[in-house]
């Protein structure tokens, strides 16, 4: 697992002109799958259509 992403690591990104890549996801398998891939930001959302 990577490092935790801090609010201010990520105005820091910004302010660098980094490209931030998040990603949505709604089951914890894939969230493991986008966090090994180096996403800095996973949402995992598991209450699809309620």
């Amino acid at each position: 697992m990577a490092d935790k992403v801090t609010i201010p690591a990520l105005q820091q990104m910004k302010r660098d002109g980094q490209k931030i890549v998040a990603s949505v996801v709604y089951d914890y398998q894939m969230a493991q799958i986008v966090d090994r891939a180096g996403v800095d930001l996973v949402s995992v959302g598991d209450s699809v259509g309620a």
